[in-house]
């Protein structure tokens, strides 16, 4: 028997797609609130100490004390998985994220130089998010345990905004030039600093994955 009584298990012959998107989808608000059975803590906010990214672009960015807003709201669209060759895919959608961060930013964004550190409010609106994972299975005190060898994480969003406060050692006109011109071309940037963004949802899933799989048994979730 589950011990948190709101992850219920699947069959793995009988519509197991269908129903892990349903109980899933049933389990997330529990588990964002966090569950202290399972080490989970609560994620709302989700918190991430640390970020770091070199760009395509040779820009560097860091991120201290991320604050991760609104996973409350994940939808999953959509889930697919085989057992044989132990992957599988979530496709997830979210109206909106907010991600509040102290920055340090220095080298080049798109054409521009671009210096600073502060505080960074980003905002994701309208998000399709996919989530691939591969397993294997390792044994533990006579138990059976999903263990995670590979995963990684991919977006597709309407629209970023994008806040960097005390840009330029706090030059205020050049600051909201740049802002300016971060937003009206947040596709081009998105491609520059999307590799952040993606380890910090990619933190999100596999940390709560790898406590569930770590503490419950593979055969009391995944049913014959």
């Amino acid at each position: 028997m589950v011990a948190a009584s709101y992850i219920i298990p699947c069959s793995m012959t009988n519509n197991f797609n269908e129903c892990a998107l349903k109980n899933g989808q049933y389990a997330i608000p529990f588990l964002i609130k966090g569950d202290r059975s399972l080490k989970i803590p609560n994620m709302n906010p989700l918190k991430v100490p640390l970020v770091e990214l070199n760009g395509t672009n040779s820009i560097h960015l860091k991120l201290k004390d991320a604050k991760v807003y609104g996973l409350e709201k994940l939808k999953i669209l959509n889930v697919s998985t085989d057992f044989d060759k132990r992957q599988a895919r979530i496709i997830s959608s979210l109206d909106r994220i907010d991600i509040l961060a102290d920055y340090e930013i220095n080298g080049r964004m798109l054409i521009f130089a671009i210096t600073g550190h502060g505080p960074l409010n980003l905002t994701m609106y309208n998000g399709t998010y996919q989530y691939d994972v591969e397993w294997d299975l390792v044994s533990r005190d006579g138990k059976v345990y999903f263990n995670i060898t590979n995963s990684k994480y991919d977006y597709a969003v309407g629209k970023i905004t994008y806040e960097f406060k005390n840009l330029f050692n706090g030059d205020k006109l050049l600051g909201r030039q740049m802002n300016k011109f971060l937003n009206e071309n947040w596709e081009l940037v998105n491609d520059d600093l999307k590799g952040a963004f993606l380890q910090i949802l990619l933190v999100f899933h596999d940390d709560i994955s790898r406590k569930i799989y770590s503490q419950i048994p593979y055969d009391e979730l995944f049913l014959a």
